[in-house]
C-alpha cells in the first residue's frame, strides 16, 4: 500500500508540473512567418523540381584564399534573375545576401569573418519558372 500511494504521490507531481508547463512555456517559432511559408510550399517544391529537371546542377565553388564563391548555373538557364543567400548556421547576423545578375557564372566577395558551416541558397526565375537550389558548403 505505501509503494501505491508514492506511485499516486508522483503521478500528481508530474501531473501538476506538465500543467504548469503547458500554461506558462512560450510557443515560439525559430521563424515568424512560418505560416506564409507553409502556404507557400507548394511552390518551393515546384521550384526544387525545376533544378532536378535541369541536365546539371548549379555549382558552387569557394577559394578560402581569396574568400570569394562562384556560382555556375546550368548554360540551358537563360538570363536568371534572383538571389543568393549565404545563411550562417550558427550566426544569424553573419547572414548575407548577393543579387544574381543575367550571366551564368557569377563570383561574390565574401566578408572576412565569415567561417564555418553555411547554407547556400540559390533561388532564380528563368523564362517564367522559379527554382530553388540549396546546398551546404564549409567557408
Amino acid at each position: 500500500m505505501k509503494y501505491v500511494s508514492i506511485a499516486i504521490a508522483i503521478f500528481v507531481l508530474i501531473m501538476v508540473w506538465m500543467g504548469y508547463e503547458m500554461v506558462f512555456s512560450t510557443n515560439e517559432t525559430p521563424q515568424e512567418d512560418y505560416y506564409e511559408q507553409d502556404l507557400g510550399y507548394d511552390k518551393l517544391q515546384e521550384a526544387q523540381q525545376n533544378v532536378a529537371k535541369l541536365s546539371a546542377k548549379p555549382i558552387i565553388k569557394h577559394d578560402k584564399s581569396v574568400n570569394f564563391i562562384e556560382v555556375t548555373l546550368p548554360t540551358e538557364i537563360k538570363n536568371p534573375e534572383g538571389r543568393l543567400q549565404i545563411l550562417k548556421t550558427s550566426d544569424q547576423s553573419q547572414d548575407i545576401s548577393f543579387q544574381l545578375t543575367a550571366e551564368n557564372i557569377q563570383q561574390f566577395t565574401l566578408p572576412a569573418n565569415l567561417k564555418g558551416l553555411c547554407n547556400i541558397i540559390i533561388s532564380w526565375k528563368s523564362e517564367g519558372k522559379n527554382f530553388l537550389y540549396k546546398e551546404k558548403i564549409m567557408l
